[in-house]
């Protein structure tokens, strides 16, 4: 991407180091390190990508360490639960290696990481879009972060990849990568906090901070930065995933637990929910709810039961009817799960 050396300032400050790099005129990137905080910003802009060379190109943000992974990382599927993926193989079956390189991208749309076998130390790094990413060599993790084709790539398409924008100079990527360095199971936490946080928020605020000069005082004195429509917390490894009017007294809650059993000792536990408490005080109240499937669309109990038969495994039969309090809509949600509820409600001024 470059023919000669990257040109890198450094301004640092009280709250922020910020080491920013140029590669060429069309791709710039600005490393920033807040304080207190447990990862570090790599925020860049990429494009318009020349093409008047005739080459095609494809622009990727690769990850370096000395870590040992044996050949293996780990991406989300959706955001939730965490895939292995092994350097030129497959896990159901013989893979003959046509394509080096495509045929180990997978697609990230949260995070991707890679774990020393022997220390457990872990390179984590959060993703703010859908992007494509790989480890092609033990301990580096890449991401596909903008790409600009002159001839057709033979996947379908039937035209070459470039999109040329509304100017017609081609399209400019701004994108942050958030990136971790820790023990497995403390990275698997920062990495699902990180995953979980609101970054247009945080973003905002920061860009304020940096462009007009507002202090966090000055912020908080000047903007409403505290307010809920919920009474309560929720434990700290339960998300409220949806809450979604179907009507004038009717309103859709999803609820979901943010961790995998093996990541955290204390995170991947069961967390006790409930959702009378949770809109207590609030302006929404809850006259009773239904659990339903995951889709909403009919109550769990009422879900045609099938009986799988796994390899190994034996037979189970889904779905299982969780307990439920119909008292005080409470329930128990277990890690990776997701638990849907349709409940009657009245809105109150």
């Amino acid at each position: 991407m470059t023919d000669g050396p990257v040109t890198v300032s450094f301004i640092n400050g009280p709250i922020i180091n910020e080491a920013r790099q140029v590669f060429q005129d069309w791709a710039t990137q600005t490393i920033r390190l807040w304080k207190g905080a447990l990862s570090a910003d790599f925020n860049f802009e990429i494009g318009p990508i020349p093409h008047a060379d005739g080459l095609g190109k494809e622009i990727i943000s690769k990850f370096t360490t000395d870590l040992n992974t044996d050949s293996t990382w780990i991406t989300d599927s959706n955001g939730r639960d965490s895939m292995t993926r092994k350097f030129n193989s497959r896990p159901t079956w013989n893979l003959t290696v046509y394509e080096p390189t495509a045929g180990n991208y997978y697609p990230v749309n949260a995070f991707i990481a890679t774990t020393d076998i022997v220390t457990g130390y872990t390179i984590s790094v959060n993703t703010d879009r859908s992007q494509g990413g790989a480890s092609l060599a033990d301990g580096s993790v890449e991401l596909m972060v903008h790409r600009r084709l002159q001839a057709d790539d033979g996947r379908g398409v039937g035209e070459p990849l470039n999109e040329t924008g509304i100017d017609g100079n081609g399209l400019i990527i701004r994108a942050t990568h958030r990136v971790s360095f820790d023990i497995s199971n403390a990275a698997a936490s920062i990495s699902r906090r990180t995953a979980l946080a609101d970054l247009m928020w945080r973003d905002n605020f920061r860009y304020a901070a940096l462009v007009n000069g507002i202090t966090p005082s000055s912020f908080i004195t000047a903007y409403n930065v505290s307010f809920s429509g919920i009474s309560t917390a929720l434990p700290k490894n339960v998300h409220l995933l949806t809450v979604h009017a179907q009507g004038p007294s009717s309103i859709l809650i999803r609820v979901s637990h943010s961790y995998e059993v093996t990541e955290d000792s204390t995170m991947a536990t069961p967390a006790s929910v409930s959702l009378k408490a949770l809109f207590a005080r609030s302006k929404l109240q809850l006259s009773s709810c239904t659990e339903m499937t995951l889709s909403g669309n009919q109550p769990l109990a009422t879900a045609p039961k099938i009986t799988y038969n796994v390899t190994g495994q034996g037979s189970t039969t889904l779905p299982v009817i969780p307990s439920f309090d119909p008292i005080q809509f409470a329930f128990t949600i277990n890690p990776m799960e997701i638990r849907t509820f349709m409940c009657t409600c009245s809105y109150t001024s």
